[in-house]
């Protein structure tokens, strides 16, 4: 039984890693999309 409950410990804080970096990765791609408008002036951030 505990190696079960160790196995799914593991799988969360993997799958939570996982997720975290694939949001860092949104975030930076989102960040980076927002500075790439803001160098057209204000017609990106004007909507």
């Amino acid at each position: 039984m505990q190696a079960a409950s160790d196995l799914v410990q593991m799988d969360i804080e993997s799958l939570i890693t996982h997720f975290r970096d694939r949001f860092h990765q949104y975030l930076s791609a989102f960040s980076d999309q927002r500075l790439s408008d803001s160098s057209f002036g204000r017609a990106g951030s004007s909507r």
